[in-house]
């Protein structure tokens, strides 16, 4: 963490959530700082291109070295593999519908134009 010059600001009491596992440094080095923000630690100025050129396996290992401390402080977020069921009404909401043809002034079906 000499890369990022952490600033307490609060301790931390919630769970933390288990890291995404992702394909490039940008993504990771992201997570890493979203761990530390969940953590109650805020990164001050630092070095973009030291922490992003990093390799990627180091990034990694060290996100989840800190995940693995945190949870033994804070306790794991439960992610759910399935997404909630949507109600009847948010199914309904969510339904868009195109047609080619149109409804004049007096309310009667017009055809298509071509």
């Amino acid at each position: 963490m000499r890369i990022l010059n952490l600033k307490r600001i609060a301790d931390p009491k919630d769970p933390v959530t288990a890291p995404a596992t992702l394909a490039n440094r940008f993504d990771a080095a992201m997570e890493l700082i979203r761990l530390l923000k969940e953590a109650g630690m805020a990164p001050e100025s630092f070095d973009a291109d030291a922490l992003f050129d990093l390799d990627l396996d180091v990034i990694q290992t060290t996100i989840r070295d800190l995940f693995q401390k945190l949870k033994v402080l804070v306790g794991e977020v439960l992610q759910s593999l399935d997404p909630p069921p949507l109600t009847t009404t948010e199914a309904v909401d969510n339904l868009t519908v195109s047609t080619i043809w149109s409804i004049d002034a007096g309310g009667e079906i017009q055809d298509p134009p071509f």
